[in-house]
């Protein structure tokens, strides 16, 4: 099965070496887990804007509207959003501020080659990016492709979910449980890592094929991740590809549990009347989020940073967040149920994954797939 399986994290590895090699960027700077710097006014990065950027205050979305309205372009969203979930918050920012917004969904890989490609030619690329972790820390892995901003909301975001400086959090996939409750009853389930080597769990889990998820586990677990995740295996696991694939076993009662899955793949199949409930173990659960980053060399600059804003805002883009079954970054708008955050998580390191992506990539096949 793993000879043929084809992931993003697998097709990443390419578009990653595309960027580096093109905008001779720095993996190692800025890192995952030190704090974000306010950048001063009057940088470079900001001098497009005449340092608004950096200065939020209670003037700040009047004049950006004034200049986006001046600009006369529609903004470019790039986004790996579902097109149903972003098409809404567009709607609602449209209506709200008289602005067009032009939106090209893609996958992370796709928009890593458009952005990287547009800014070697010299052409007009996004004004803002809305995508997974990995995809906005690659971009942001090369000076000048995403520029720095504060946002007004800049407290209400925990800096440990901020994948870089450049970028802030919009929602965050934390790794669920997933069980047939047809099969399972609430008073077995594992609720560790250790009680997933029950046993009772042999030949009953799946596992969504996410290297980073891999790369997660060996942060949580320390020197005892690879004895572990070699008794993970002993209990032959079924591999999917994504978060999906790996809950249908479960619902067709294939498998009775899946440890890879998040509030929104649940609550799509719960509402489509699948027997499934779902948790969050009691050991600490790896984290992921879907970020938001401005281009200051974008054809609408001002109405790019403003539609950051409305993603940030938490009476705009957080609760269209929540409506949409995901969980919202923003530390004052509850997750609906308020379950769906758990109490440890660990976000997953891209400054130290994605240079070694390959060989997380390998690991994981020898351990989980060709075992």
């Amino acid at each position: 099965m793993g000879e043929h399986m084809i992931t993003w994290a697998r097709a990443c590895t390419a578009a990653l070496a595309l960027l580096i090699a093109g905008c001779a960027g720095d993996l190692g700077s800025p890192t995952q887990t030190e704090p974000a710097e306010e950048p001063a006014a009057g940088t470079e990065a900001t001098d497009g804007l005449g340092g608004l950027a950096a200065e939020p205050g209670p003037d700040r979305t009047e004049q950006l509207v004034e200049l986006a309205r001046e600009d006369g372009d529609p903004m470019l969203v790039y986004s790996s959003n579902p097109p149903e979930e972003f098409q809404a918050i567009i709607g609602a920012f449209e209506e709200e501020y008289g602005l067009t917004v032009e939106h090209y969904r893609a996958g992370g890989t796709d928009i890593i080659q458009r952005v990287t490609q547009e800014v070697q030619a010299g052409a007009q690329t996004a004004d803002v990016i809305s995508a997974n972790d990995n995809v906005v820390y690659a971009l942001d892995a090369s000076e000048g492709i995403t520029s720095p901003f504060v946002s007004e909301h800049h407290d209400a975001y925990d800096t440990d979910l901020r994948v870089s400086e450049n970028s802030y959090p919009v929602y965050v996939n934390y790794w669920m449980w997933a069980y047939n409750t047809d099969m399972v009853d609430e008073d077995e389930l594992p609720r560790t890592y250790e009680d997933l080597l029950d046993e009772r769990w042999q030949g009953e889990i799946t596992i969504a094929r996410y290297t980073d998820w891999f790369a997660g586990m060996h942060q949580i677990l320390g020197d005892d991740a690879e004895e572990y995740l070699d008794r993970l295996a002993a209990q032959d696991p079924l591999i999917a590809d994504q978060f999906t694939p790996a809950i249908l076993p479960v619902i067709s009662q294939e498998r009775s549990l899946t440890i890879s899955t998040t509030s929104g793949v649940l609550a799509g199949e719960r509402e489509g009347g699948a027997p499934i409930d779902g948790y969050f173990p009691d050991d600490p659960t790896v984290s992921r989020a879907q970020s938001v980053a401005w281009i200051n060399d974008g054809g609408n600059p001002a109405g790019g940073l403003l539609f950051a804003e409305f993603l940030l805002h938490p009476e705009h883009g957080q609760v269209f967040m929540r409506e949409a079954n995901r969980v919202p970054a923003h530390d004052a708008v509850a997750a609906d149920p308020a379950e769906l955050r758990p109490d440890e998580f660990v976000p997953i390191d891209y400054a130290a994954f994605l240079p070694e992506q390959a060989m997380w990539e390998s690991r994981f096949d020898q351990v989980l797939i060709n075992r």
